[in-house]
Order: structure tokens, then sequence, then C-alpha cells
């Protein structure tokens, strides 16, 4: 076996006859490369992208700013007028992102098989195609006997596939959701936008109902004139932002883009896939033809005695 040459002493000439007298083999393990790369990007599961951008709605920030002097009175009372247009922002978001609320959304629109079970989509006909040994999409009942999938197996595909990003200067949220069905994809990215405007719209309606309440039974307890003046200046605030609620569909999130089905795949890219696979082929079988020659190959041995004498 001859012994490693340094890479100084070798001969460049030499190493390009070495690749020459390799060229079939350099030129069928790249080709080899290249079909395999081809294989697998045409086996990778096709997935399709759908996004909206969203802003702050404006009655946010109308919500926030009503009667901030009574907000000292407020929490002494022992209710909130809301805590900034930018918190109540921050805390959408961040309920958006929840498991709580993510499995809320997954169990009111039946969408686990959807999420656990999908094989493929046929776009002619828009139909999800099932794995079998998983759901039966005819009879929608679940084929393995005595499995449950459960919530959180649900929401950790939900999760993988959700992808909600905040621009900073601008205060603009993107919501994208990938799934091999592009139908689906754009139906849970409206899903989605709906369903906070409406959680964050009822939790504060609930907030608002209760703290007229609250307040109210204080005015009957109250003998103090000054005292149920306050309160009712709070329940006045709190029943403008319970009507602001009602009327506003888009509550929290203000659709700036809207969601539309995407025509072209997100992923894989298969182009890509291929000239990636190719060039690696090619590197490896330059390597493997340099290894094969070191190790077993005389014509290094020969150009390093020859350049020594």
């Amino acid at each position: 076996m001859s012994q490693f040459v340094p890479p100084s002493t070798i001969d460049l000439r030499l190493v390009i006859r070495i690749f020459l007298n390799a060229l079939w083999t350099i030129v069928s393990l790249s080709a080899a490369a290249a079909v395999l790369s081809i294989c697998l990007a045409f086996m990778l599961p096709v997935y399709y992208k759908a996004d909206t951008t969203l802003a702050a709605s404006e009655d946010l920030g109308a919500v926030s700013s009503i009667s901030p002097g009574l907000g000292g009175l407020a929490s002494i009372a022992g209710i909130s007028l809301g805590g900034g247009g930018v918190d109540n922002f921050s805390l959408s978001l961040e309920v958006l992102k929840s498991k709580q609320f993510l499995i809320r959304v997954i169990n009111k629109y039946a969408i686990k098989p959807q999420l656990l079970a999908v094989k493929s989509w046929n776009a002619e006909s828009d139909a999800l195609v099932f794995d079998g040994d998983k759901y039966d999409g005819s009879s929608k009942e679940w084929c393995v006997p005595g499995e449950v999938y459960s919530d959180l197996k649900a929401y950790a595909a939900l999760d993988s596939i959700i992808s909600i990003s905040q621009s900073e200067k601008i205060g603009l949220v993107n919501v994208e959701v990938k799934h091999k069905s592009a139908t689906f994809a754009k139906f849970l990215v409206e899903v989605l936008v709906e369903e906070i405007n409406s959680y964050m719209r009822k939790r504060d309606i609930d907030e608002a109902v209760k703290s007229i309440q609250y307040l109210e039974s204080q005015v009957k307890a109250t003998p103090l004139a000054d005292m149920r003046n306050v309160f009712f200046q709070l329940i006045e605030d709190q029943q403008k932002k319970k009507m602001l609620a009602d009327v506003r569909n888009e509550y929290v999130f203000t659709i700036v883009d809207p969601p539309v089905v995407p025509e072209t795949r997100s992923s894989p890219n298969r182009v890509l896939i291929v000239i990636v696979g190719a060039l690696a082929g090619l590197f490896f079988s330059l390597l493997f033809v340099l290894l094969k020659e070191v190790l077993f190959g005389n014509d290094l041995d020969r150009s390093v005695h020859s350049s020594n004498r």
C-alpha cells in the first residue's frame, strides 16, 4: 500500500490525468447521484403555503384610550379598562400561538384528520387523499381500533405548519400555513384570523359585562354621591368598550392582505434538490477517485519519486 503524499509534491497534471482516466467512473457516480436526487425530489410530499398580513385594529387604540384618568379608580374598584393597544396586540399574538387556543380551533372545526392523516391532495377535484391505514375518508372514522389521536398530537402537527412573524418597525404580522392541500392552507389561515378576533372580542365583552354588573352593585351599596358618580363613569366606559367589541368583527387584527389559494407549491424545490444532488455526486466521485489512487494507485508515487530525483 502506498503512503500518503503531501499535496505540495503532487503534480497537477498527473491529478488531471487521473481524473481523465477515471472519467467514466466520475460520470457514472455523478449521474447516479443526479438520478437519486430526481427520485427524491418527486418522492417528497408537496406542500402549499397560504399567508395573510395583519395590522392592529384601530379599535384597540380606541378601547385603551377611554377615560384614562379613571384608571386608578378602576383598579381600586377591581376592574380593568384595558392595558393599552400595544399590550392587547401583543397579548393577542401570544394567544394566537398558544396551545389552548390552537386545540380549541382544532376541535371546533374537527380538523384532526387533515392534520394527522392526509397523504396527498388532488388539485383537480380539490379532494384530500387520506392514509388508509390511519383514517377512512368515506366513513370519517379512524381505522386503527382503539387508537386515539390526542389533542396534543394534533396541536403538534398544527404548530409545525404555522409560522407567525411580526415586523417590529411597522407593526404588521404575517401568518403563514403550509399544508399538502392549497385550499386547506387558505382555509386554515382564514380560520385562525377569524377565531383570534372572535376569542379576544368575546373575552373583552365578558370582562366588560362582569365589570358593569359589579359596578352596578357598588352603586346600590354606596351612599356617597361622589363615589356613585365615579362608578357611573366607570360603567359608561365599560359600556363603550362592550359596544366597540360588539360592532366590529376585525376586533384585534385587521386584514391588510387577505389569503388566496396558492397556485404553485412552496416545497419541495425540485430543481434545487437535483442541482445540489448532482454537485454533491460530482464532488464525492472526485474524492473517491483521489482516495482510491492514494490508497491503491502507483501514479502518485511515481510522480513523487521522479520529482525527487
